[in-house]
């Protein structure tokens, strides 16, 4: 599979600047664990959806209920880095990849996006 990552200029062509100040006030809610969720598309706009973090150790990674993911049409999967850059984990590209969803990462603590994209799909 193509994989392409995206930085937060480009991010503007997809999102509104509204749209990402919600995600990171929702990520700064609870700062010590990623936040997690998914966004789909409702009447074309881009709409979040917030999901308990159901890892063992939410301060260090995040999972999403599978049952959201299989009830939805998700057209990203957003977490927050608590510590760190935005830039994904090997594992947060593995998931990807398996699901065919592009994961948009919010850092907290560099106050950046990143998009990791399938373009394949």
């Amino acid at each position: 599979m193509d994989f392409q990552v995206q930085k937060s200029l480009e991010l503007s062509k997809i999102f509104d600047s509204s749209f990402l100040d919600e995600l990171k006030l929702y990520s700064k809610k609870i700062p010590d664990q990623e936040c997690c969720g998914i966004i789909i598309k409702e009447n074309n706009l881009n709409k979040f959806i917030s999901c308990k973090n159901k890892s063992l150790y939410p301060d260090q990674s995040f999972v999403i209920d599978s049952n959201i993911i299989i009830d939805y049409d998700v057209e990203y999967i957003f977490h927050s880095h608590t510590i760190g850059s935005a830039n994904p984990s090997i594992k947060d590209m593995r998931v990807s990849e398996e699901l065919c969803i592009p994961f948009l990462i919010y850092s907290l603590s560099c106050d950046e996006f990143y998009l990791y994209n399938n373009i394949s799909v």
